[in-house]
């Protein structure tokens, strides 16, 4: 009898355990949707602060580029 009542515990640990998985599965997935959102509007302000950058710039669109070129394939880093 306590052989049975041993599988029945073990179980019903197998099944919270899975629940608990199923829980912490979504609460991951939320959380790394809300990650990419942050990330995306990051990246978005970014980019609006570099155009606006070069619109206040006194540089043309060519110099700008070879700026950007040019320290990329020197390896310089900022």
């Amino acid at each position: 009898m306590a052989r049975a009542m041993g599988m029945e515990v073990l179980e019903q640990k197998i099944e919270k355990a899975k629940s608990k998985v199923i829980r912490t599965k979504a609460a991951h997935e939320n959380a790394v949707d809300e990650l990419q959102v942050l990330l995306d509007k990051q990246t978005a302000l970014r980019a609006d602060k570099i155009m606006k950058a070069i619109a206040n710039s006194d540089k043309t669109y060519d110099e700008i580029l070879h700026f950007i070129s040019s320290s990329h394939k020197s390896g310089r880093k900022r």
